[in-house]
């Protein structure tokens, strides 16, 4: 079977989310200049635009062609000679086409279409009845189980309220959050007067840990506009392009890193368009194309603990337990995570192989009997347009990497007040020497720093109304005293809600609860950070965690996907059990030894 041969179109619709206006007013001055030289007719120009709705998701086709260039001169019969007015107007419909407020529109559509995982559904008024009914209810029964705890019981309802809104998706998870902060005034379920309460819980919604959110997505922007990811996979493609099971490997080391350098909510995103120019030869129900998926979407789920900022549940984590006073170093964190992340990758890998020597469909047996199998004969190579790496391109990596390393170092966080502070000057530098545009920056998840925001506001309701400690003093009676098995009991425990329930959320509404339980027994700063690990852990079910959907959702040029939910089930049980284990024997130890 011939290879595809790589449209260049392809390639600048796949970086166009990553574009800068300088880039997009260069890519207009191309475009412009090419109307000069082209002779279209009516149905090559329908066809351009319906590439160009496929690719970005838009219906211009019909608005464009059918309503606009059928009445323009374009219309005239094609044996019409292609001068005066009919190039004018050509040209000026295509100027139109692709003007820089049309790609600035299509770019920020395509940074849209990945999302960051979380419901983009509308406002659903039968599930919030639902939960708030439930509330009502929970209420009722708070009041005979809790009496004399009026606050309590307000904060039970508002914590079950919140919970079964994002459980059912009630609303977009960001909207949710943001109704925390206002429901907790309401219901007065803090201490002093509401003025007080307003301002420790909108506090608590913009807090220094977005900080360190908001600058790995300019970290994002600047590795994107320096195509570390596309050199990366060229270059493991050059060095294993002929041995497909050790470039699977490499291609999950390579969502662990970049996960920790970008986060684990857009390392897929850009991994996934690396893989399909490279798995799009190969038939949709090749073993090999889902093993290849799977693992990225694995490989990105155990990125999502390399560093404090790589996951959404990890700020989470460490916000619950900095309002209790404690915290855990990024030195410390990279010492147990780097050689845990890359034992689970090696494991995960492991895991992968055997599930692809047994998963194979009749379809593809019957090709293998008559070719041969065709993964083994190479992968084919990473087509891009490769832009050079310009001094100022050179000077912003330069700055995140020592922007990273000044993460890590408790001395030169110390310097400037916290990592929050380095954080902040460090996205200040790059806004004002023009490294990142405000188009750039206004285009970030905000909705997700909300999210995250929303959950702090929870868990200082929780703690603050006397929620906490209240359920803290119920768990203890049933788990074990010892630290060992606390730990290992707690671990377990965030391993099986997050099968079930989103990565980011579980760890928003339980991780109050592990450091509270965790304080009791000494451990706190154990359990919060095994804890962390645990709620990236688990990876059976495709939609609780980002990578997961992404790897799901990803379909080849017939619109087919190439993963089902199966798929997960097959290899995502014996994975996530095989990381609890991992937790609970080698990670338990790794983190005593680190935190000692």
């Amino acid at each position: 079977m011939g290879r595809r041969r790589p449209d260049v179109g392809d390639a600048a619709l796949t970086n166009l989310a990553n574009r800068g206006p300088a880039d997009i007013e260069k890519l207009h001055l191309k475009a412009v200049r090419l109307t000069e030289f082209v002779i279209l007719n009516v149905e090559a120009l329908r066809k351009i635009v319906k590439k160009m709705d496929k690719q970005c998701g838009t219906s211009w086709q019909k608005v464009f062609v059918e309503r606009d260039l059928k009445k323009s001169p374009l219309a005239t019969s094609s044996a019409q000679p292609f001068n005066g007015e009919r190039a004018r107007a050509c040209r000026r419909a295509l100027e139109q086409l692709v003007s820089p407020e049309r790609l600035q529109e299509m770019r920020s559509r395509a940074m849209e279409s990945g999302g960051v995982g979380l419901s983009k559904m509308p406002w659903s008024w039968k599930r919030t009845l639902v939960a708030v009914a439930l509330a009502g209810a929970a209420l009722k029964w708070s009041a005979f189980r809790l009496p004399g705890e009026p606050k309590c019981q307000r904060c039970l309802g508002l914590l079950i309220f919140t919970m079964l809104m994002w459980v059912l998706e009630a609303a977009p998870f960001e909207a949710t959050a943001m109704l925390v902060a206002p429901l907790a005034v309401c219901l007065d379920v803090m201490e002093g007067d509401k003025h007080e309460q307003a301002k420790m819980l909108l506090a608590a919604v913009f807090n220094d840990s977005l900080y360190l959110v908001l600058s790995g997505f300019v970290m994002s922007s600047i590795f994107s506009k320096c195509q570390l990811e596309l050199r990366a996979a060229a270059l493991l493609q050059s060095l294993l392009g002929r041995r497909p099971k050790f470039f699977m490997l490499a291609i999950m080391i390579l969502g662990v890193f970049l996960s920790a350098l970008l986060s684990n909510v857009t390392a897929p995103l850009l991994m996934v368009e690396v893989l399909k120019p490279l798995i799009r030869d190969l038939p949709t129900d090749s073993r090999y194309s889902r093993a290849l998926l799977l693992g990225l979407a694995f490989s990105c789920n155990v990125g999502g603990m390399m560093t404090p900022i790589s996951s959404p549940q990890n700020v989470a984590s460490l916000e619950a337990l900095r309002q209790h006073g404690k915290n855990i170093t990024w030195g410390e964190w990279l010492c147990l995570s780097t050689p845990f992340c890359f034992l689970a990758v090696v494991i995960a890998w492991l895991l992968l192989l055997l599930v692809y020597r047994w998963d194979i469909s009749a379809d593809e047996a019957d090709r293998l009997a008559r070719n041969g199998d065709m993964s083994s004969r190479g992968i084919p190579p990473v087509v891009f347009d490769r832009e050079e790496m310009s001094y100022e391109k050179l000077i912003l990596f330069a700055g995140a990497v020592v922007t990273l390393g000044a993460f890590a170092s408790a001395e030169a966080a110390a310097a400037f007040g916290g990592t929050s502070s380095i954080a902040l000057l460090f996205v200040a530098i790059c806004m004002g020497t023009g490294g990142i545009s405000r188009q750039t920056f206004n285009s970030y998840s905000w909705h997700l720093m909300f999210l995250i925001g929303g959950g702090s506001a929870l868990g200082l309701a929780v703690r603050q109304s006397g929620l906490l400690k209240l359920v803290t003093e119920v768990v203890r009676s049933g788990l074990s005293s010892s630290p060992r098995q606390l730990v290992a009991e707690l671990t377990l425990v965030l391993v099986g809600a997050t099968t079930f329930v989103s990565h980011t959320v579980a760890a928003l509404v339980l991780m109050p609860l592990v450091v509270e339980l965790g304080q009791e027994a000494g451990v706190e700063r154990l359990a919060v950070l095994l804890g962390a690990f645990a709620c990236s852990a688990a990876c059976a079910l495709p939609m609780t965690s980002f990578p997961n959907v992404n790897s799901l959702i990803a379909v080849d040029d017939r619109g087919k996907p190439w993963l089902s939910v199966k798929h997960f089930l097959m290899a995502g049980i014996p994975t996530t059990l095989a990381f609890a284990l991992l937790l609970v024997t080698a990670g338990y130890e790794l983190g005593v030894w680190v935190l000692s």
